[in-house]
């Protein structure tokens, strides 16, 4: 049965004195969590917490002393500014993965949990052996840009182990000495990916190995935040400005959502071995 953080918390317990008394492993590459205003529903962190997976939460300075008193603060790292968008946000955690040397690091989301595809069916599984998995492949190849989980929702119509050159999203392993930037005021996480496929590096996406979220914009708090969801059409206007007639705006029930046309199979490099 999966242990849940209200059931450690039974006696009164809090996140901090959970993670004194567990014995903590370390992935290869450090796990960063960007996060704003889910100090108490921290998912991510919660879930690697449950593992004994050690990960850093990038707070912004407004929100730093509610994470504080969840979590310990060798586990906090601070933004240097409040409110300046996602943007803003993964840039300095690639930023400050390069100052530390850091070839490579993991950015993911603070929504999510993780399962992995095993004989046709969704199961929960350790977040950090699937990392690991991801770190050992990536480190026996010199183009890999980004490496990450397949969203849970598209895992039944795969039946490949890895896709390349498609949009890595939510749990990436990130290569920090690219020359890719990420933007505010666009769909910064498809922008980010076409800007490493056109540096020249692969994305690589393990099918069986899954994350799952919330809807988008349905959670209180995040990075995103409210003004994201509210001008989402108008990010992927300035996308398709910026990256031309490659993709189009598909109108859904939930919202307006960007799509490529073809354009993921146009980027034909592919992982090449030490």
């Amino acid at each position: 049965m999966k242990l849940e953080l209200k059931e450690l918390r039974s006696e009164g317990e809090n996140t901090k004195s959970i993670f004194c008394f567990l014995k903590i492993k370390s992935n290869k590459y450090s796990i960063f969590i960007p996060s704003k205003n889910r100090a108490t529903n921290c998912i991510t962190a919660q879930e690697l917490l449950l593992e004994g997976t050690d990960f850093v939460i990038v707070v912004e300075p407004q929100d730093y002393a509610d994470y504080k008193k969840v979590y310990s603060e060798k586990n906090l790292l601070m933004l240097n500014e409040n409110d300046k968008g996602i943007g803003y946000v993964r840039n300095f955690i690639k930023n400050y993965a390069a100052h530390k040397s850091l070839k490579y690091y993991w950015q993911i989301d603070d929504d999510l949990k993780f399962k992995k595809r095993i004989n046709d069916k969704n199961e929960y599984h350790s977040a950090s052996d699937m990392l690991s998995e991801i770190e050992s492949y990536v480190d026996q190849h010199s183009n890999i840009g980004i490496a990450g989980l397949r969203n849970q929702v598209f895992a039944w119509t795969l039946k490949s182990d890895m896709t390349f050159n498609i949009q890595c999203c939510a749990a990436n392993l990130v290569r920090s000495d690219m020359k890719a930037q990420y933007e505010n005021e666009i769909v910064e996480d498809t922008d980010f990916n076409m800007q490493v496929l056109t540096e020249g590096f692969c994305t690589v996406t393990f099918d069986k190995l899954l994350f799952m979220t919330g809807t988008p914009g349905k959670n209180s708090g995040g990075c995103s935040g409210d003004t994201y969801y509210n001008k989402i059409t108008q990010y992927q206007k300035n996308f398709i400005k910026k990256w031309g007639e490659g993709f189009v705006i598909n109108e859904t029930k939930d919202g307006t959502k960007l799509k490529g046309k073809g354009i993921w199979k146009s980027f034909k490099q592919k992982p090449l071995k030490n």
